[in-house]
């Protein structure tokens, strides 16, 4: 059983860490690149891999090697999730390169169809458009959208970290509670406000129950970040979970597996990682449970349909079957067959009269089992899901989520009755959705 113990001394509240074992991640021979209902080839939002000797930008349908300076590139925090990085030379826009000064850089706008307005000390500009003259004087004005600062001016003594610790009289505090790191060493390893480490230790912070946690086989001294994930000089991590040997390492390229449906959505969601490191290539999947396969020492995109898009360095070979869809390509091409996401279509599938009447519908028609009413048991949970095709009729009904006694069966019988939804609906075509169910059966 996992404990938090909280010790008190001074009269004043230490916080003490875990020891959490690295435990190893499950090897899965069959594992691919899976579970893809977000509607693209790979993540959704633009980004930037970093590796040793070369960059890779990708998007929802965008994956190439770009050309960039490696010793001064990088992402300031502002710009992370907009598509925009920077070297010496000047600003790369959604992996497009603009040779210009980039002093003054700052973002002003952003609208709901993902164009950003930014500019620089003497320029304007819409994406990737320089702006003329007259639509860039109604800019001129503007401070644009300013990253957050904590600050410090209630606590005198106080220098903050980031947002989840501070340093005052030499003790480190964790959300107002001091804790023992050494004051003098301790700092974030990266950006992304997960990882710590003092002269001592390296740690990971769990924003659920479990709080901080000490990683006590990490090595200190080489521990960094590495595209997000933990790196020491003798392994890959996630949290507290050991995936592969890190000698060698190379990012090459990250997939969207499955996104969350309605708000009451209970399965995991997923991403599927393709490493490569001295061994071979291997690809991870991280979900609510970490697993990875060996591919093999030499690449081929017929280990998985997923790789054929994706652009390697010329010293992999193997060239793409086929390249990524164009920018106007991707908001026109709808796939007939393919099952989306409803976080991605325009217009989401819909029972006929909402989603009350769904209930009403199914509690009406569900019988609950004998067993359960004889038993008095209570606070059964049945999560179900299911295609809405085009023509609104169902398909694909599963039960994702069985607490036994028939109930999961149960439910299958009444959402075979349903009636035809309105289907979802992407650039004004009807397309086939994903949808979850929950389903909480009442004696």
């Amino acid at each position: 059983m996992k404990k938090t113990f909280l010790l008190f001394f001074s009269f004043t509240l230490i916080v003490c860490c875990q020891n959490k074992p690295i435990e190893p991640a499950i090897i899965d021979p069959s594992l691919k690149v899976g579970d893809i209902s977000y509607g693209c080839s790979f993540l959704g939002e633009p980004v930037y891999i970093i590796n040793k000797d070369y960059v890779i930008y990708q998007d929802c349908h965008t994956h190439e090697v770009i050309n960039a300076d490696l010793a001064s590139f990088g992402i300031k925090p502002i710009g992370i999730r907009d598509g925009f990085a920077f070297d010496k030379n000047g600003i790369f826009v959604n992996g497009n390169f603009l040779e210009i000064d980039t002093t003054g850089f700052v973002i002003l706008e952003r609208d709901q169809n993902k164009n950003i307005w930014w500019k620089t000390k003497t320029k304007v500009f819409k994406n990737t458009t320089e702006l003329e003259k007259s639509e860039a004087d109604s800019f001129s004005k503007n401070p644009g959208i300013k990253q957050r600062n904590v600050s410090n001016e209630a606590h005198t003594k106080r220098i903050n970290i980031d947002y989840n610790f501070y340093k005052e009289n030499n003790h480190i505090y964790f959300r107002n509670k001091r804790t023992g790191f050494d004051a003098e060493t301790f700092s974030p390893i990266g950006q992304n406000h997960f990882y710590y480490k003092d002269k001592d230790v390296v740690f990971y912070l769990n924003n659920g129950t479990e709080g901080i946690q000490k990683l006590n086989e990490v090595d200190v001294n080489s521990a960094g970040i590495f595209n997000n994930f933990l790196m020491d000089k003798n392994y890959l991590y996630h949290q507290n979970i050991r995936i592969i040997k890190s000698d060698g390492i190379e990012l090459l390229a990250i997939f969207a597996g499955y996104r969350k449906g309605c708000g009451l959505d209970q399965v995991p969601m997923s991403d599927f990682y393709l490493f490569r490191n001295f061994e071979g290539f291997w690809i991870v999947k991280i979900s609510n449970t970490i697993s990875y396969r060996f591919l093999g020492k030499v690449f081929d995109r017929k280990w998985d349909p997923a790789f054929d898009i994706i652009d390697l360095p010329k010293k992999y070979g193997n060239a793409r079957a086929s390249l990524p869809l164009k920018p106007e390509e991707k908001e026109l091409k709808v796939e007939e067959n393919q099952v989306y996401n409803t976080a991605v279509v325009d217009n989401l599938p819909e029972y006929p009269g909402g989603i009350e009447k769904l209930y009403a519908f199914v509690k009406k028609n569900y019988v609950v089992p004998k067993v359960v009413i004889e038993q008095d048991i209570k606070n059964l949970r049945v999560y179900a899901s299911f295609v809405v095709e085009r023509d609104g009729s169902l398909s694909d009904i599963k039960v994702l989520n069985d607490p036994g006694y028939g109930s999961g069966k149960e439910l299958i019988r009444v959402l075979k009755m349903i009636p035809n939804w309105k289907p979802a609906v992407l650039n004004g075509k009807p397309v086939r959705s994903n949808y979850n169910l929950p389903f909480k059966v009442n004696i």
